[in-house]
């Protein structure tokens, strides 16, 4: 009861159901998710703000997959629910999930500008954590085509443009792949000389992964850049 009431962002409910059922609040439903990450997944800041100071402990708890309330604001890109939980707990922002993703990599994964720039400001050294395919979240963003937080992140950590992950892929060939000229285009004006002719652990190149899924534009850049 108390989490969908949560979801519906219908605080006086809430109230109502935890002063009358004060278990309810340690209560998990679905992937064990608490009611707090359903108030944060839908951004209600003021349920958000009860279930924290009716109880704390629910600020730092964990669901099936590792993800915390902060992981599941990032995402859905919530920016005052982000600041509240990070506000509350500070060191909610070095966690990671059981994929070894930061907060920052659902920020930008799903491209959520701001939330990537609060982030950042508050813990700088994120911008060049990885998961556990040694990706950080420039290459989540390159892969996405958000092409406004790939250029924050090269702002901030412009050696990040040469990390390879598992497999040598750079993070032009996650961009080519996925035919995000605009991205390609960044990432070739800002990378190195030899980044268009860079081959991964399979001999391939940008060029290769996308001539694979047929990304015609990013084909012609990449010729341009490097003639057959």
């Amino acid at each position: 009861m108390l989490h969908t009431a949560a979801i519906g962002g219908h605080i006086e409910v809430c109230a109502l159901l935890i002063k009358e059922g004060p278990n309810l609040i340690t209560q998990t439903a679905g992937c064990g998710n608490t009611a707090l990450d359903c108030a944060a997944i839908l951004g209600h800041l003021e349920v958000c703000k009860l279930l924290i100071d009716e109880y704390p402990k629910l600020i730092t708890q964990t669901d099936n997959y590792g993800w915390t309330a902060l992981h599941q604001a990032t995402k859905e890109g919530h920016l005052e629910v982000c600041k509240l939980l990070i506000d509350k707990a500070p060191h909610l922002i070095t966690q990671k999930n059981w994929h070894v993703e930061t907060a920052l990599h659902n920020a930008a994964k799903n491209g959520h500008l701001e939330v990537c720039k609060l982030l950042i400001a508050k813990a700088p050294y994120l911008i060049t954590q990885t998961n556990n395919y040694g990706e950080p979240a420039l290459h989540y963003a390159a892969e996405k085509g958000h092409v406004d937080i790939c250029k924050l992140f090269i702002a901030k950590a412009p050696k990040l443009i040469t990390q390879t992950t598992r497999y040598s892929l750079t993070v032009l060939h996650l961009a080519a792949e996925k035919g995000h000229l605009e991205v390609c285009r960044l990432l070739i004006e800002k990378g190195p000389e030899n980044f268009v002719t860079e081959k991964d652990d399979f001999g391939e190149t940008a060029l290769h992964k996308a001539a694979q899924k047929g990304h015609v534009e990013v084909c012609k850049l990449l010729i341009h850049k490097e003639p057959l």
